[in-house]
């Protein structure tokens, strides 16, 4: 008897009890048990690695930002309208995050090309809701915080329009004096699931708008997110 290594004899397994199961139980629930399985797959795949990987080995990050973007490319093959996917604008952008982690965006980017659009989205003040520290343990709470410098993107699109707004970057590229800020290096505000105690409310990431997005939404007063008990 020959010997099967552990991945393929699980896609085997995976394979061989379908159309049985399917007789009893539909083709539907077959294929949401197979989604939910690849996503355990992806989340285990995800918890075995070092964050930034070691040599040639993918790390946590990278792999996190892969798997995110085939649950996305997956949803849309089996949907017949449109899909709006609702995160950070790190794993939105079409660019890296972390220095060199291929971003979410960057693989849908490369995927469907000029059909993907990356909005961003910022805000001019208020609050927002996060986990203090980098604790994983510590629940999220409401975190405050004032209009951001006047250098910032944020700055600039409310001097703009104070009220909340859509620009679509795309079109601003046809502009010689829009486009050579869109290639300008920018900064705006970034916050995470985890935020320093009291310094998160100067902490700022670099930004090139032409080659990270798409458009930008600007909402001019953030209200925090209600957690579901």
């Amino acid at each position: 008897m020959s010997a099967v290594g552990p991945s393929r004899r699980a896609a085997r397994q995976r394979r061989c009890p379908g159309p049985r199961l399917a007789a009893h139980i539909g083709n539907t629930a077959v294929e949401q048990a197979l989604r939910h399985a690849r996503l355990i797959v992806a989340a285990a795949d995800v918890a075995s690695r070092p964050p930034r990987g070691d040599g040639e080995e993918t790390g946590a990050l990278a792999a996190r930002d892969r798997h995110m973007a085939q649950a996305v490319i997956s949803l849309e093959e089996g949907t017949a309208g449109k899909v709006a996917v609702w995160a950070h604008n790190g794993h939105v952008c079409t660019d890296c995050y972390a220095r060199d982690i291929a971003a979410m965006g960057q693989h849908l980017r490369d995927h469907y090309g000029e059909r993907y659009y990356a909005l961003g989205l910022l805000f001019g003040e208020g609050a927002f809701r996060a986990r203090p520290g980098n604790s994983a343990t510590r629940p999220p709470k409401k975190h405050t915080i004032s209009a951001a410098g006047p250098r910032s993107v944020e700055a600039q699109l409310a001097s703009a329009t104070p009220q909340d707004h859509l620009i679509d970057l795309r079109a601003g590229r046809t502009e010689p004096a829009v486009a050579e800020w869109l290639e300008s290096p920018q900064f705006m505000r970034s916050f995470g699931a985890g935020v320093p105690r009291v310094t998160y409310r100067f902490s700022m990431t670099s930004t090139v708008l032409m080659r990270e997005y798409d458009g930008l939404a600007y909402v001019a007063r953030s209200t925090p997110s209600v957690l579901v008990s």
